[in-house]
């Protein structure tokens, strides 16, 4: 990439919404130029930018020039099935950098202003949304580097871009909130909550799903169950069991405007020497592949429950914290009230498995953390 300092004496044609500002919507293929010598081909094609040139020899870009204050997601999508090359362009107190990002499942870490991340192979044809906050990104190789300014987003190859946006980080459960209270005054009817997860939400002991719809029925909250024993987040992005992403999909209306998803998966995917870079991968890939395609849903991330595996406990809360980062999610977080009834044949039926009377503390933790009052829960005092 050339050695290039943007200074953007245009006036960017730029949308804010609720959720923030939105550099690209797949409309305006004017704001776009390419910074190489050879050159390339920039057109609006089906509501997204068509890029095409010599591969990688072309790079394309487009000015942001926003102001940072390391609460913020960036996030962009992109259709490719040739090697492509992504990159942020940042002013940091340090200078400039590239956080760059690579169709790849091996991360390259920092080589001189650019510092390489890896977004797994997704070279299929398909779109990807990818959403990172870009402080996180940088401070995992530069620790007492700040992003003080988004300058441009640079990508190499041949390909469609689509949906470049700079997100405030909202109040956690704002949205979900929102969307209960509206089903409460009976003004929504239609309000969905998805139980997404594994054996710790639904199995023969456990009273989850039950207890669920004893609460958020009160609340005129429909509940779905699209958890299974034994089920792995890759799994369920699969589709390869019963519980599926496409069930999640199926009964998800519309945009998802009137949809919360709880999920918690993870329990499965750790087998002793997994990595925390695959299983998060892998967690990660199937609630953007939800996203994707429900973009105003409410996805509720959940710590899973406390295990006998500390490492594993460990793990799971470090991946969920970052995802909630990366992907600007509420999270609420099942460790903390399970971790002093663990053990206790009271609460958990074995090792990783709550019990019905474990069931109610975890419900009733989950619905307090998000519910601000909304719904009084007595039954289970």
């Amino acid at each position: 990439m050339k050695k290039i300092l943007l200074t953007f004496a245009m006036i960017l044609l730029t949308t804010t919404t609720i959720f923030g500002v939105v550099y690209e919507d797949g409309t305006t293929p004017q704001k776009w130029s390419t910074y190489t010598s050879l050159g390339g081909e920039i057109s609006s094609e089906h509501g997204s930018i068509k890029l095409v040139g010599h591969g990688t020899k072309t790079g394309y870009y487009i000015p942001i020039g926003a102001n940072y204050n390391g609460n913020e997601t960036f996030s962009w999508s992109l259709n490719y099935t040739h090697y492509f090359r992504a990159y942020i362009q940042v002013r940091t107190t340090d200078g400039i950098r590239y956080l760059s990002y690579y169709p790849l499942n091996r991360e390259f870490g920092k080589n001189g202003r650019f510092i390489q991340y890896a977004l797994g192979d997704i070279r299929d044809g398909e779109w990807h949304t990818f959403r990172r906050n870009l402080q996180n990104d940088l401070s995992k190789y530069e620790h007492n580097n700040r992003v003080l300014e988004v300058l441009g987003f640079f990508i190499r190859g041949t390909g469609f871009v689509d949906n470049i946006e700079l997100n405030q980080k909202r109040d956690s459960y704002q949205d979900i909130q929102s969307l209960m209270r509206d089903a409460i005054n009976g003004d929504n009817n239609s309000v969905l909550y998805i139980v997404s997860g594994d054996s710790t939400r639904d199995n023969s002991f456990n009273r989850m799903i039950r207890y669920y719809r004893t609460l958020l029925s009160k609340a005129n909250i429909h509940i779905y169950d699209n958890a299974e024993p034994s089920l792995t987040g890759k799994a369920w992005r699969n589709n390869s069991r019963k519980t599926t992403l496409n069930r999640a999909l199926a009964v998800t209306r519309g945009d998802g405007s009137n949809t919360i998803m709880e999920y918690s998966f993870g329990i499965n995917d750790y087998q002793g020497r997994a990595d925390k870079a695959r299983v998060k991968r892998e967690l990660k890939a199937g609630i953007e592949r939800y996203l994707d395609q429900k973009p105003r849903a409410k996805v509720l991330l959940v710590v899973p429950v406390a295990t006998s595996i500390e490492n594993r406990n460990i793990m799971l809360k470090e991946i969920y914290e970052e995802l909630a980062d990366e992907l600007n999610l509420p999270l609420v977080d099942a460790l903390t009230p399970t971790r002093d009834i663990h053990g206790n044949p009271r609460f958990y039926e074995d090792e990783t498995h709550p019990n019905a009377r474990g069931s109610r503390v975890i419900v009733n933790y989950i619905l307090n953390q998000i519910g601000d009052n909304l719904i009084h829960n007595t039954i289970f005092e």
